[in-house]
């Protein structure tokens, strides 16, 4: 057998500055690939913690669904019924006053201040574009502007 290898055409190289130019990136390749896999790594085992807070949170559901088809089903008996009605009466009528109550207060909150600037009954239907500045009362049009 006989092996032809002509030293003239594949000179010999030294490996040594080769090795020192990709060698220090190829070692820092190494260190963030193994800096990756570990925190891949303890990620995962981390998650393991959450993914067993999160089943005994459906745990949790589950058990007070059951708790409120329990109660459905006893307030819809016959004997029940009344009762029933009569929350569910109470219910919407405490809704209605509530909203009330709520438009009331973001009345006077949105309107508080510009009843106080132009004056009692100002409301937005009185306002229109061709507003000016000799149709405002006198306690609004001096307030602010003098310093």
């Amino acid at each position: 057998m006989r092996i032809d290898i002509n030293l003239a055409s594949h000179p010999y190289e030294d490996a040594g500055p080769l090795w020192l130019r990709w060698g220090g990136a190829l070692a820092a390749v190494a260190v963030l690939t193994l800096i990756l896999l570990y925190s891949a790594l303890s990620g995962w085992a981390s998650a393991r913690s959450d993914r067993n807070l999160i089943e005994q949170r459906e745990q949790q559901i589950a058990a007070r669904d059951q708790q409120k088809v329990k109660a459905e089903e006893t307030l819809n008996l016959p004997a029940n019924r009344g009762t029933r009605d009569r929350a569910r009466k109470m219910s919407r009528a405490q809704s209605r006053a509530f909203s009330r109550k709520w438009t009331a207060w973001q009345r006077r909150q949105l309107l508080g201040p510009v009843e106080q600037f132009f004056g009692p009954g100002a409301d937005s239907s009185e306002r229109n574009s061709d507003f000016t500045l000799d149709r405002l009362p006198p306690r609004g049009r001096t307030r602010g502007l003098a310093t």
